[in-house]
């Protein structure tokens, strides 16, 4: 089968990326070293010319003494007040740049700011507040005023959940190159740099969580956590940094499950961390409700076939298979959204030969319903599966930060194959409660854009983004009382409104109905009722 022309410019990409690894060294490394400094000195004069652009920054590897030529990416952002159509100039100018030259980081685009959207998403996203700061403190302006050294100190009770955060980033592009597919999947140089680089990031977060300083070098905050490691692991460790120093072109042994065997344990043990302060302790004076009735959850035939053929799969190949659960999941995609945990013994974890198989059973990508697959441990859980930049949010969940999936477990009528877990109460934690508003809030601009742009969304998902809206509704209105109720289901999410008092509008129904049958394959009306819904979901109604 012939390979699609996309396809195929990846796989150049690649090969081009691989030769310059391969040659840059002296004197051939000083040439890369000036086109590397061309590229910032073209971008920042394109970028500047837009009328309004006030800063220009380089961030995190090619702003570093760390820079891999040919794997380091030159990761621009721009920040500014622009005239009416300004900024969406400068993130098609982005665009135009990463499509010219495959040393400038696509994901730029996503880096445009006003000052005022800089400033609320660092007051209000652990996310951004450490992303933030860490270029504030780590990046090179290459233009305009430092805007960045002007926003202030992260809050103290609220550096840890920006710590987890970045924890979620790394095991996500960890896992998207270790058990997806694709030509950045095949390539050695970047499996490496990957494993390696995500390595350094969740041991550095690990030590931060305990008290320790952030380190902003890959290379120190794995040479400290080394420390805290076993002989195993720190042997795993010490080759992964000589991988670094032989530019990723070589690694003794298979890099990608090495890493995985240090980042299942670093993980964990952040997991077993969180509750030790602010965000994650309870809410005080608030009780949790989770309304789930399994006969409200959607389950498809195909879905549940998916499910068992996965199940069935782990207990033949896995040799520390315990239980398996399949539960409804409190997912930005939507509420039909399922997701299957595979309890595994932490003292025999899957290698990262046995997830791939696992994560490549066929079926998956003609699936209507997601079925998220996680490996679970004690205290955490953690996705293999990764199909979207929205399931960033879900990569890894854990009790204190997804209390309504944890407690789930202890159900039997959610366990899909062995004993549902002991019976433990997790209570509702400030950091759930801000990623929801998070949520909500970009959910709502999204929505107000997509009534300006008076395009006609696919109807399932926007049904989909409807009730998961509604579903982000309830839970920060039930939040002002003393009970915090998470709904997760269409039936549970109506009964949520009319308790907090919400109008039980007609529509509302229609939408159930319409959803249920767009999730079966049958038509409906979803097309028709697409202005309500986007009212509903933009909070205008």
């Amino acid at each position: 089968m012939l390979e699609r022309p996309a396809g195929l410019l990846v796989r150049a990409r690649m090969w081009l990326r691989r030769l310059v690894v391969l040659t840059a060294v002296p004197p051939v490394s000083y040439l890369y070293a000036a086109v590397y400094r061309a590229h910032i000195w073209y971008a920042a004069r394109r970028l500047s010319a837009i009328p309004g652009t006030r800063a220009i920054y380089v961030t995190r590897g090619a702003a570093s003494n760390e820079v891999i030529y040919g794997v380091s990416d030159i990761d621009l952002m721009a920040i500014g007040e622009w005239p009416d159509g300004g900024q969406a100039r400068v993130v098609k100018e982005m665009g135009r740049l990463a499509a010219l030259s495959p040393i400038y980081d696509p994901t730029s685009t996503l880096q445009v700011h006003t000052p005022q959207s800089l400033r609320g998403m660092f007051e209000g996203d652990y996310f951004f507040q450490f992303r933030l700061d860490q270029a504030r403190q780590c990046s090179r302006l290459v233009f305009g005023q430092d805007l960045l050294g002007a926003l202030p100190s992260v809050p103290a009770m609220k550096l840890r959940g920006g710590y987890y955060m970045e924890t979620r980033v790394w095991w996500m592009q960890f896992c998207t190159i270790a058990f997806g597919d694709g030509p950045a999947c095949e390539d050695g140089v970047f499996c490496n740099s990957v494993a390696q680089k995500a390595v350094a990031a969740v041991l550095n977060m690990e030590a931060a969580m305990a008290g320790a300083e952030v380190e902003h070098s890959r290379l120190k905050s794995a040479e400290a956590g080394m420390k805290r490691l076993d002989a195993e692991e720190r042997e795993i460790v010490e080759r992964l940094q000589q991988c670094w120093r032989n530019r990723y072109l070589e690694y003794s042994g298979d890099a990608v499950n090495d890493a995985l065997q240090v980042l299942l344990k670093c993980i964990e043990h952040i997991h077993t961390l969180l509750p030790a302060g602010d965000p994650f302790q309870p809410l005080p004076g608030k009780s949790l409700t989770i309304d789930a009735p399994p006969g409200e959850v959607f389950r498809s035939e195909a879905a549940l076939a998916h499910a068992r053929t996965a199940i069935d799969h782990a207990k033949r190949n896995w040799p520390g298979y315990r239980n398996a659960f399949l539960l409804p999941r409190s997912s930005f995609g939507g509420i039909d959204d399922l997701q299957l945990l595979i309890d595994i013994d932490p003292a025999r974890p899957p290698d990262s030969d046995q997830i791939r198989a696992l994560c490549r059973l066929p079926g998956s990508e003609s699936l209507r319903q997601r079925v998220a697959l996680y490996l679970l441990y004690p205290n955490g859980a953690y996705l293999l599966d990764r199909k979207t930049r929205l399931e960033f949010w879900h990569v890894l969940e854990s009790p204190a930060a997804n209390p309504e999936i944890f407690n789930l477990l202890s159900r039997p009528e959610y366990v899909a194959d062995g004993e549902a877990r002991v019976d433990v109460f997790y209570p509702w934690t400030l950091f759930a409660a801000t990623v929801a508003a998070n949520e909500m809030l970009l959910r709502q601009t999204a929505a107000a854009k997509a009534m300006a742009g008076g395009g006609a969304p696919n109807s399932l998902t926007m049904l989909r983004g409807v009730w998961r809206q509604l579903q982000l509704e309830v839970m920060k209105k039930s939040a002002a009382t003393d009970t915090v109720y998470v709904p997760m289901t269409a039936g549970a999410i109506l009964r949520g409104m009319r308790a907090c008092g919400m109008p039980d509008l007609p529509i509302l129904h229609e939408l159930k109905e319409a959803y249920e049958q767009e999730l079966e394959g049958k038509p409906s009306r979803a097309l028709q009722l697409i202005p309500q819904a986007i009212a509903l979901f933009s909070g205008s109604r």
